[in-house]
């Protein structure tokens, strides 16, 4: 049985975290993006499109990762 993956979430908008989020984004899946706190998910997303250089250059690629906080997406 094949398995393939449709979407994609990262917990932990940090250097990792976001660059995951990046990566999968990229690759054309749609990605939720959360941390503790949803303005650090949102100012992580904002580090990658932003700059001389950005991870993310794509406006398109961008609107793939959806950002927030953890306790308003996962259910306990």
């Amino acid at each position: 049985m094949e398995r393939t993956i449709e979407s994609v979430a990262v917990i932990g908008a940090g250097t990792m975290g976001s660059g995951i989020a990046a990566v999968n984004a990229i690759a054309g899946k749609p990605v939720l993006l959360l941390d503790l706190n949803a303005d650090f998910a949102h100012k992580a997303l904002e580090r990658l499109t932003s700059g001389r250089n950005p991870v993310i250059p794509d406006k398109e690629i961008a609107a793939r990762i959806t950002t927030g906080a953890i306790d308003d997406h996962l259910e306990a």
